[in-house]
């Protein structure tokens, strides 16, 4: 390859990352190769003044442009009425340092602009300072210039290593992504299943990329910077989108699937977020109650075995199946203690979907939950 083609193919290339440290990496080179050329090498102590002065100047600038390349955090801004409140044991991101970068840049750019006309004399200070430490064959402007140069170098590593490097690591590393990634996988995996609207009490609705995503979702969530709000607020945005789904879509196949898709997505949040059935099962919000009744799938509790019962009639046909399924899980997993409870609900659960036209469904799962009762 010739050394044009080369060079047109770095430039192509759109890695800034890289692009960005091979510039820089070259200038420091070059910095080095001037101090090699200028200071006398038989004396050691000129060089070692000259490496101490051009690597303090580059950590200056790394640590100046690291303050002006801090990243902020965004935050969800909520009306003092709204019900999006932090909860006792909840945690926030700490923004110390970020205040702290914030002050002093601004009191770095303040004092900056005001003592600019200054700046030739300070740096003339510096440079007569160090000067008679490189040696007497080290001027004053070879100093000085050493001085600027590896500072703007140093500017400039510590700006962009913050803006390009450690930005994108606290993205890709941050809950709320790794959430939203994980959530996309189930829904992406579903969109692919065949099976997805099938209704069968052999079906399986829970299924293992569910499982994974679920289990992955719930170690995230024990994470110290993960409030309850981001998996509420998760909840609420895919409530939102099965309420969108349920208003303007028509009835048939292709709305089923997309609903089936947002209920597998609730359901791998389910360990996760467990903690807030309660609230969505009391909510007006019939995407929230999915939400609720996708939980007891995976995870059924004795107090809601009734309200699951309700839901084949209060509710629309979607969500009665996902409920009957529900109590189908729990009926398969049932304790002793359990199985009577189990057997009334269940049975006045078939009583009322008797008097519904459109719940065959329904009441097929209904009756697998009672044989498997009987076993």
């Amino acid at each position: 390859m010739s050394r044009a083609s080369k060079w047109s193919s770095f430039f192509e290339n759109d890695d800034s990352q890289s692009k960005w440290r091979q510039f820089l990496g070259f200038a420091i080179m070059l910095g080095g190769l001037g101090i090699l050329l200028r200071v006398d090498l038989t004396h050691r102590a000129e060089l070692a003044a000259a490496i101490i002065l051009s690597g303090a100047s580059l950590f200056a600038g790394i640590l100046v442009g690291f303050l002006f390349g801090i990243p902020k955090t965004a935050r969800r801004k909520t009306e003092p009425s709204s019900s999006l409140t932090l909860m006792e044991g909840d945690y926030q991101p700490n923004t110390n340092l970020e205040e702290i970068s914030d002050w002093l840049t601004k009191m770095l750019l303040g004092i900056g602009l005001i003592e600019l006309k200054r700046l030739p004399e300070f740096l003339d200070s510096i440079a007569r300072y160090w000067a008679s430490s490189l040696g007497h064959s080290s001027s004053q402007p070879y100093t000085a210039g050493l001085v600027v140069y590896f500072a703007v170098i140093g500017f400039m590593l510590g700006y962009l290593w913050t803006r390009l490097a450690l930005v994108g690591d606290f993205i890709k590393n941050d809950p709320r992504r790794i959430i939203s990634d994980l959530l996309q996988r189930v829904a992406a995996a579903t969109e692919r299943d065949p099976t997805a609207t099938e209704r069968s009490p052999e079906r399986q609705v829970f299924t293992p990329e569910q499982v994974d995503a679920a289990q992955e979702l719930q170690a995230v969530a024990k994470a110290p910077r993960v409030i309850t709000e981001v998996l509420r607020q998760q909840i609420r945005d895919l409530s939102s989108i099965y309420d969108s789904i349920r208003a303007t879509m028509t009835r048939g196949p292709e709305r089923t699937h997309r609903m089936e898709v947002v209920a597998s997505q609730m359901r791998a949040l389910s360990l996760a977020a467990y903690p807030l059935l309660g609230e969505l099962a009391r909510s007006t919000l019939p995407g929230e109650r999915l939400a609720a009744v996708t939980f007891l799938q995976t995870q059924p509790k004795r107090e809601f075995f009734r309200w699951l019962a309700e839901r084949m009639t209060e509710e629309e046909p979607f969500i009665g199946y996902h409920a009957a399924v529900a109590l189908l899980n729990a009926a398969r997993s049932a304790t002793q203690e359990d199985r009577e409870l189990l057997f009334s609900v269940i049975g006045g659960a078939l009583r009322r979907t008797s008097e519904l036209e459109d719940s065959t469904d329904r009441r097929t799962v209904l009756l697998a939950a009672q044989d498997a009762l009987k076993q």
